[in-house]
């Protein structure tokens, strides 16, 4: 039975090992913590990153939509105005020429 009890028995350099390598488990779990709060900041501060590019992106495409819109509208009017002016000179060029063409053949 002495002999059961001194082998479950260990001897000094056994603890002093053990002592150590469970400190060096100590130090890195608490490194690992430390590791683990700054990346929770970074990912804080990346959140409020992402949320600001969001907004501006947001704003950016309503000052887009707005201007494309006004362009938009710039181009019907321009549009409007330059078909009806073309349409004034197609009617006056139709005119003349048919007016030539009476006089030519002694319609009028």
């Amino acid at each position: 039975m002495a002999a059961v009890l001194e082998d479950d028995v260990m001897d000094e350099s056994q603890v002093a090992r053990l002592v150590s390598d469970v400190a060096h488990l100590q130090r890195d779990s608490a490194d690992m913590k430390v590791d683990i709060r700054d990346g929770r900041k970074e990912l804080g501060s990346l959140k409020a990153d992402v949320a600001s590019l969001r907004d501006e992106m947001h704003t950016s495409f309503a000052s887009l939509r707005h201007e494309m819109h006004v362009g938009f509208a710039a181009l019907h009017e321009e549009l409007v105005r330059t078909s009806l002016s073309n349409r004034i000179w197609m009617f006056s060029f139709a005119g003349g020429l048919l007016a030539v063409m009476a006089h030519g053949f002694k319609w009028i």
